[in-house]
């Protein structure tokens, strides 16, 4: 496997955290609500 290079972005608003593949897909991206 070669190297995964993740985009971070984190809402302090309503606690998402997505991740995002730059480049290759530009579709590709997971949303995780991170719930307390």
């Amino acid at each position: 496997l070669g190297s995964i290079n993740l985009e971070a972005k984190y809402n302090t608003n309503n606690n998402v955290l997505t991740l995002r593949k730059p480049g290759v897909n530009m579709g590709e991206e997971w949303t995780i609500e991170l719930v307390k």
